[in-house]
């Protein structure tokens, strides 16, 4: 006999917010997708939507190879926002800032073109990206700041630095 086993915590609320303990400053959206006779649109990002303060400067599309890991890396200045177009992806946050009341606080997500969401990450906080199927995913990445080609505001980790409590799988 195995016992009464261990009961799940919540995970969503009734209206479909996610329950979690988020960093200090990370921001999520989430939207749907309408569908139509011919298509299904999602909207992305708007600048009047009242759950983000993010403005877009720049917006790249990302895909990642098969089960590849973009690991880690934050920023001084600018503010990341990272919605999943295509397959699924595993983002996970860590705040080492010194003044956050949610310092040493990790979050994980899986973000996928089924479940739309726009994830806001904070200048600060370090944050990496797994592809977590064999075939290609990809996601925009919409920032505050354009891209610095001669000083990109860019500091790296590695993807199993023991600075950061979580290991990718």
């Amino acid at each position: 006999m195995a016992g009464e086993g261990k009961k799940d915590s919540p995970s969503m609320t009734s209206d479909w917010r996610r329950v979690m303990n988020f960093i200090d400053g990370v921001q999520i959206k989430q939207t749907r997708h309408i569908i139509t006779g011919s298509s299904i649109t999602t909207e992305l990002f708007r600048t009047d939507w009242p759950e983000l303060q993010h403005s877009a400067q720049h917006i790249m599309q990302v895909v990642m190879h098969p089960e590849a890991i973009s690991a880690w890396h934050h920023h001084k200045k600018q503010t990341d926002g990272f919605f999943v177009n295509m397959g699924l992806v595993r983002l996970v946050m860590y705040d080492d800032r010194n003044q956050s009341p949610t310092r040493g606080l990790v979050n994980e997500f899986r973000l996928g073109h089924i479940d739309p969401c726009l994830v806001v990450v904070p200048p600060g906080v370090w944050h990496g990206l797994q592809n977590l199927q064999s075939a290609a995913s990809g996601f925009l990445n919409i920032t505050d700041h354009p891209y610095q080609y001669d000083d990109p505001d860019e500091w790296r980790l590695p993807a199993d630095t023991d600075v950061i409590p979580y290991q990718f799988k």
